[in-house]
């Protein structure tokens, strides 16, 4: 039987906490060198109660098991659910807030609006929500689901710039800090997305062989987190 839903928004919540809590045998690297504090690593949330809940009431509600999803600081869930932006409130009132159907990426309001395949998600305390598009493309979604391009030429590369002038290649993670700025991680490059719509790229000297498969990436103040398979690392961000 599925999952109650205002249980399920509870559950994600646990899962979110527990990836942050020590793992037997895993190790830790802190900015690429051994840690002293225990191991930690994402592995702990696997095939837990919680997660056994969230993912019956996932299949039960939507299309299939969403590959992204993410919280804004008010406890509201938003879900990639195929190329549809599902809401879930802390209550567990589904809604959909735009997307009309996969393989477009049509600006516009609600159900006017299309997506190609989001591949990574970001929300903001206003309740808007960031979508990195499998078209190396940087979307937006207000509150009212009115949808924008904000970055994103569309073509494969790593050109930097202005909005459209700027191009991506496979964003496979992405977070915001608490002035607005979106932290893109994109292969071993870490990109950053201004409010302006203006896009760089990090000076930070990241070996591929650390790109393992992301699994999160956060930003506290002037220190980007990431998650490199079991492993957490850190980098000090240029100062603004």
């Amino acid at each position: 039987m599925p999952a109650d839903p205002s249980r399920v928004v509870s559950d994600l919540l646990e899962l979110r906490s527990l990836t942050s809590q020590p793992v037997d045998g895993i190790p830790q690297t802190v900015g690429g060198r051994p840690s002293d504090g225990p191991p930690l690593g994402s592995a702990r949330l696997a095939w837990t109660e919680p997660w056994a809940r969230a993912r019956d009431w996932f299949a039960s509600t939507f299309e299939g098991i969403p590959v992204e999803t993410t919280t804004d600081p008010a406890g509201n869930l938003y879900v990639a659910d195929d190329a549809y932006i599902r809401k879930v409130t802390p209550d567990g009132t589904v809604t959909t807030l735009a997307g009309g159907g996969p393989g477009k990426t049509t600006d516009g309001q609600g159900a006017a609006a299309s997506f190609d395949v989001p591949w990574a998600l970001a929300a903001d305390a206003g309740g808007h929500v960031y979508v990195a598009d499998r078209s190396n493309l940087i979307r937006k979604v207000a509150p009212d689901g009115t949808v924008s391009t904000l970055a994103g030429s569309g073509e494969e590369g790593n050109e930097d710039g202005l909005g459209t002038a700027a191009s991506f290649d496979y964003i496979s993670a992405m977070t915001i800090d608490a002035a607005g700025n979106l932290y893109l991680q994109q292969s071993n490059l870490f990109r950053k997305v201004t409010p302006d719509c203006q896009v760089t790229t990090l000076p930070l000297e990241v070996p591929w062989a650390w790109i393992m498969g992301p699994s999160g990436l956060w930003v506290d103040g002037q220190t980007l987190w990431y998650i490199d398979g079991h492993q957490l690392r850190s980098f000090a961000l240029p100062s603004p």
